[in-house]
């Protein structure tokens, strides 16, 4: 099987970054085959890899990173199995040949929208580490319209649950007799982040919907349950523009 250097191997496994890996092999906490690797070392998926003296399992993947947009509805858990047999976002996805799809960014079990997939860990981990700061934009149905005062607070930071939450942009999107649709754009992506967001302010969220994730945007005339796989030069672009 064909080596290649390992820090490229255990963040296309998903095990942090290059240069995260880089800083491990730096202070002598991987060992390939029982010896303490050294920068430059290579490896394959069929060594014995061990972080903190703890093996890990390295799954064969595939050598282009893979991005597949999905629009997800309302209904499904974003894992891969569930006690409850309820249906889930992997259902409905392509088979890959090796490797496997990896989810970026869960949505609730009632939230719908754009769900990304990859098959590059890598990939997976520059878009959810804390500091990537990553944009994330919702459709979000209201109980009602808020006031100034109160999208000057969601814009300024606010405190809920010993949590501090903000929004980098809100605005009206639809104004109903009783309810409002707002576009709204996060850079954190928090467990019931929006929810938590609206709910400071006593007013509660009926309905969400992603419709962007970092460069991605959800198209149109994608229905739900319905996948897109990127172009392969789009992925080589996304991925290098977020990696410096």
């Amino acid at each position: 099987m064909e080596k290649i250097r390992l820090q490229k191997l255990l963040a296309n496994a998903g095990y942090g970054s290059r240069r995260e890996i880089e800083r491990l092999i730096a202070v002598g906490k991987i060992t390939v085959n029982s010896r303490v690797a050294k920068l430059g070392d290579l490896a394959s998926f069929s060594d014995i890899v061990k972080i903190y003296n703890k093996r890990i399992t390295l799954p064969i993947t595939d050598n282009d990173p893979r991005i597949i947009i999905y629009n997800k509805p309302a209904g499904e858990i974003c894992s891969r199995h569930d006690p409850k047999n309820r249906p889930t976002v992997y259902d409905k996805l392509p088979k890959i040949s090796n490797g496997r799809w990896i989810g970026v960014g869960r949505l609730d079990f009632n939230t719908s929208g754009l769900y990304i997939f990859t098959n590059d860990g890598e990939l997976v981990n520059l878009l959810i580490q804390p500091n990537s700061k990553i944009p994330r934009k919702y459709l979000v149905k209201a109980s009602r319209i808020l006031d100034n005062t109160e999208i000057k607070n969601l814009k300024n930071g606010v405190e809920y649950k010993d949590k501090i939450y903000s929004v980098d942009y809100i605005k009206l999107s639809r104004a109903l007799a009783k309810s409002a649709w707002y576009i709204v754009q996060v850079s954190r992506g928090r467990n019931h982040e929006i929810k938590n967001i609206f709910q400071s302010q006593g007013v509660l969220v009926s309905r969400l919907v992603r419709i962007s994730y970092a460069d991605f945007d959800l198209p149109k005339n994608l229905k739900k349950g319905h996948f897109l796989e990127l172009p392969k030069k789009l992925v080589e672009n996304f991925k290098q523009s977020i990696m410096f």
